[in-house]
């Protein structure tokens, strides 16, 4: 999960890029979701991606399609820790996931 702050006025090319970047991993080998969020009137953008394990999720992300061609509209980004497993699932209360 990645959130990012995009540049004011630059929220309609990350819109693009990041719909391109979501079907383009539907193209990598273990590709099971990508999901973009965004609330309207914002410049804040989340974006999922689900892969049937690390390596197939790693192999996406270190490719010339994935998540490094949105920088230049990002004023921040935040990365959430890998997850995988039922922990994928499931989310307790007040645990931190990474553990």
């Amino acid at each position: 999960m990645f959130t990012r702050r995009v540049r004011p006025g630059h929220e309609a090319a990350y819109e693009q890029l990041a719909r391109e970047a979501a079907a383009a991993a539907t193209r990598y080998p273990g590709h099971l979701a990508a999901t973009v969020l965004h609330k309207d009137g914002t410049v804040d953008y989340t974006v999922l991606y689900s892969f049937s394990d690390r390596a197939a999720l790693d192999a996406w992300l270190d490719s010339p399609s994935g998540a490094a061609q949105v920088e230049p509209f990002s004023v921040a980004h935040n990365e959430s820790p890998r997850i995988t497993g039922l922990e994928t699932w499931f989310m307790l209360p007040h645990v931190d996931a990474s553990v």
